[in-house]
C-alpha cells in the first residue's frame, strides 16, 4: 500500500512502498527501475516508511515511520564508502579514523591507512549501499590478511586469518539498493585489500541488431521499399513484449509488437513500410519481462531514398488479350469500355483501387450494339444498417486474399486520410485488417464501420501497447460499430477490424472505415 510520492530532478519517480517496507522507484512513463528495503531496523531497511522526498541534489530522504527516524539516500552516499579504521584487531571499541572511501583498493604496504591507524595490528570495514540490476554478480577480494564480507546481511566470505589470498562467492540479487559491508584485519608485515564485483548475467539483453536493407525506398521505386528489423533478446524471466519503436517523416513515433521468428529461441522480427516518402527513419528496440525488468538497445536507423531511377510508366495498347491496371484511391470506379473487333470479342478495361492485387483476364462474347455506360460507385460511411455494394465484375477481382498486406500490426495500412472511407474484406482465412493515423491535436477521434448486411465484425482503436476503446455492444450481423475517443497524446494511432472466432463474413462485399480527426 503506497503513501508516499516524490519526483526528482531527473524524472524518477519514488514511491513509499509501505505495506512492503521498501521504496520503488519508476521512470517518469512509468517503467519499473528498481527497489530497495527490507523490514528491520538496521540501515537500508525501514519499518512502515510513510514518505519520500527527493532533495535538488538527487538526495533521497525517507520518513521511516516504524523505527522513529529519517534514512536519506544520494548520490554521494552511494558511490562512496563509509570507512571506519579500528587500532586493533577484532574491530571493537570506538573507530580512531571515520572517512569517505571512493573504492576499497588499497596496497598500503609497510604503511598506515591514515592518521592514528597503526602499521601493524588493525581492522576496518566499509559499508556502502549500492543500485544493481538484477542478476547473478560474482564478488572478488584480494587480501593481506582477514576479510569477512555480507551482502544484504547474508555472510559470503569468511577468512579471518594471516594469509594472502584472492577469495570469490557467487550471489543472486534482485534489482535496487544493496548494502555491502566488507571487514579487514592486518596482522603483521605488509596490508593491502582490493574488493571488486561483475555481473555474470544480465537480466534481460538486446543484441545483434540487424536490418534487411538500408537504404530502401519510398513507395512505387523499384528495389525494396520494406525493411525487416530483427533483434536477438535474452532474459532469464518469459517476456512480456518485444516492440519496436520508430519515428515517422512527421516527427512523432510509433512501435509495433516484434514477433519471434519460426525456429528461433531469442530472434524477434518485424518489417515496416513502404513510406511515402524519403528521410532517415531512426528506430529502437525495447523489451520488458514479466518481472518487470527492461532493456532498450541503442538507437538505429535506416535511409528513406527517393527513386534512384525513373519508375516505368505502364501503357495498354488494346489487343486480342485483355489487360488490366490498377490506381490506388479511396473511392472505387469502375469503367466498362468493351471494343469491338473482327471476331466479335470485347476486351474490357477495369481500374479499381482497393487494397488487393489479383489479376483478372476476363473474355466476354457477343456482338454488342453501342457501349455500355460507365458507372461509378462512391460509398458513404453511415451507422445505418446498410454495406457496399460493387458491380461483379470488380467483386471477381476482389474476392478476399488471404495474404493481404494490412492483416499484421507491423503491416498497418495508413496514414488515413480523415474522413475518407476505405473499403476492404474478411474472410476465413483473413479475419482481420490493420490501419494507422497519425493525429496532430488532441480533438476527439471518431471511427465508423460499415458492415456487410450479412457479416458481423468488430473494431478497436489502439494506441500501442494498449487498447484505448473497444468495439461497442453491437452483435449480429449488418451492425454499423461506432467508437468515440479524446486522446490525451497526439501521434499514431491503429485501427484493427477483425471478426470473432465463428461470426459471419462476407468475401464478396467489403466493409467501409472511415476515421475523422485532426
Amino acid at each position: 500500500s503506497p503513501s508516499g510520492v516524490a519526483v526528482g530532478p531527473d524524472g524518477t519517480v519514488y514511491v513509499a512502498d509501505t505495506g512492503n517496507d521498501r521504496i520503488q522507484r519508476f521512470t517518469a512513463a512509468g517503467a519499473f527501475l528498481g527497489a530497495w528495503g527490507v523490514e528491520g531496523a538496521a540501515p537500508g531497511q525501514f519499518m512502515y516508511p510513510h514518505g519520500v522526498a527527493v532533495g535538488p541534489d538527487g538526495a533521497v530522504y525517507v520518513a521511516d515511520t516504524g523505527n522513529q527516524r529519517v534514512q536519506v539516500f544520494g548520490a554521494a552516499y552511494a558511490e562512496t564508502w563509509r570507512a571506519e579504521y579500528f587500532a586493533n584487531r577484532w574491530l571493537i571499541g570506538a573507530p580512531v579514523l571515520i572517512r569517505q572511501d571512493a573504492a576499497i583498493d588499497f596496497a598500503w604496504g609497510s604503511g598506515s591507512p591514515g592518521s592514528g591507524v597503526p602499521v601493524d595490528s588493525f581492522s576496518a570495514r566499509w559499508t556502502r549501499y549500492v543500485g544493481l540490476a538484477q542478476g547473478r554478480y560474482r564478488f572478488s577480494v584480494v587480501v593481506d590478511d582477514g576479510v569477512r564480507l555480507w551482502v544484504d546481511d547474508t555472510l559470503l566470505i569468511d577468512q579471518w586469518a594471516e594469509q594472502v589470498a584472492s577469495f570469490d562467492a557467487e550471489v543472486n540479487l534482485t534489482a535496487g539498493y544493496h548494502r555491502i559491508v566488507l571487514e579487514y584485519c592486518e596482522i603483521s608485515r605488509n596490508s593491502e585489500v582490493h574488493l571488486n564485483w561483475t555481473c555474470l548475467t544480465a537480466p534481460l539483453t538486446i543484441e545483434n541488431i540487424r536490418e534487411s536493407a538500408d537504404p530502401i525506398y519510398v513507395q512505387g521505386c523499384p528495389g525494396p521499399t520494406q525493411v525487416t528489423i530483427r533483434a536477438d533478446v535474452w532474459g532469464e524471466s518469459p517476456l512480456e513484449f518485444v516492440r519496436l519503436s520508430y519515428d515517422l517523416a512527421g516527427g512523432s513515433w510509433s512501435s509495433v509488437f516484434m514477433t519471434r521468428e519460426a525456429g528461433t529461441e531469442r530472434t524477434f522480427g518485424v518489417t515496416i513500410g513502404p513510406f511515402s516518402q524519403a528521410y532517415t527513419l531512426t528506430y529502437t528496440v525495447i523489451a520488458k519481462d514479466t518481472k518487470g525488468n527492461q532493456a532498450q538497445s541503442p538507437i538505429g536507423s535506416v535511409t528513406v531514398r527517393e527513386c534512384s531511377t525513373p519508375t516505368a510508366t505502364r501503357s495498354h495498347t488494346p489487343t486480342s488479350t485483355p489487360t488490366s491496371s490498377r490506381t490506388p484511391t479511396s473511392t472505387p470506379t469502375s469503367s466498362h469500355t468493351p471494343t469491338r473487333t473482327a471476331t466479335s470479342s470485347r476486351t474490357p478495361t477495369v481500374t479499381w483501387t482497393p487494397t488487393r492485387t489479383p489479376t483478372l483476364t476476363p473474355t466476354l462474347s457477343g456482338t454488342p450494339t453501342r457501349p455500355p455506360p460507365t458507372r461509378t460507385l462512391t460509398p458513404t460511411p453511415t451507422r445505418s444498417k446498410q454495406y457496399v455494394s460493387l458491380p461483379a465484375i470488380v467483386k471477381l477481382w476482389l474476392n478476399c486474399d488471404p495474404y493481404g498486406p494490412n492483416n499484421q500490426p507491423a503491416s498497418a495500412h495508413g496514414p488515413l486520410v480523415a474522413g475518407e472511407g476505405y473499403a476492404d474484406y474478411l474472410c476465413a482465412e483473413d479475419p482481420e485488417d490493420w490501419f494507422y493515423f497519425v493525429i496532430s491535436s488532441l480533438e476527439r477521434i471518431v471511427v465508423d464501420l460499415v458492415v456487410p448486411a450479412n457479416a458481423d465484425y468488430d473494431v478497436y482503436l489502439y494506441r500501442d501497447p494498449e487498447v484505448l476503446f473497444p468495439y461497442g455492444s453491437k452483435t449480429g450481423d449488418g451492425l454499423a460499430e461506432h467508437i468515440e475517443y479524446q486522446p490525451h497524446q497526439i501521434g499514431a494511432y491503429q485501427v484493427r477490424v477483425t471478426r470473432a472466432a465463428g461470426a459471419h463474413y462476407s468475401a464478396t462485399e467489403p466493409y467501409l472505415l472511415t476515421v475523422n480527426y485532426r
